[in-house]
């Protein structure tokens, strides 16, 4: 069954939430994934309040899947997204995202680069960028 727990399941407990890993469904960032992954939470039982996507595609999928399902968005259930990759104009409804600041890591990753080719010897240093959550907008 799609639905039967997973071996090691997203750890809500740190948080004192409650932890069915049937809620934890792997899948790929694309729309198509987003939508397969959502129709197999949906079959699982308990319909879930909101919906935490890895990436804004997959929640675009999980879009339709909900509304193919006859349910509303944010009324009936809340979807979050990640990456603030999508526009306005490709979002049927404004969504919250996890803006995870691409931008930022890519000059990151160019400006260590540039260190390395100037001197071998540089070694590369770690970066850490915390993530945003912007309420109600896609971009």
């Amino acid at each position: 069954s799609h639905c039967a727990p997973l071996k090691q399941p997203w750890n809500l407990q740190v948080h004192h939430l409650p932890a069915d890993p049937r809620w934890t469904i792997y899948a790929g960032y694309e729309e198509s994934q987003g939508y397969a992954a959502t129709q197999k939470l949906l079959a699982c039982g308990d319909r879930p309040d909101a919906i935490l996507f890895a990436s804004d595609y997959q929640a675009r999928g999980g879009l339709i899947a909900l509304q193919e399902a006859g349910l509303s968005v944010p009324g009936d259930v809340a979807v979050i997204g990640a990456g603030r990759l999508l526009r306005d104009k490709e979002w049927p409804v404004a969504l919250t995202t996890i803006d995870l600041h691409f931008e930022r890591i890519g000059v990151a990753a160019v400006e260590t680069l540039s260190k390395l080719i100037h001197d071998p010897q540089h070694v590369a240093c770690r970066q850490s960028f915390a993530t945003e959550l912007i309420l109600g907008e896609t971009a």
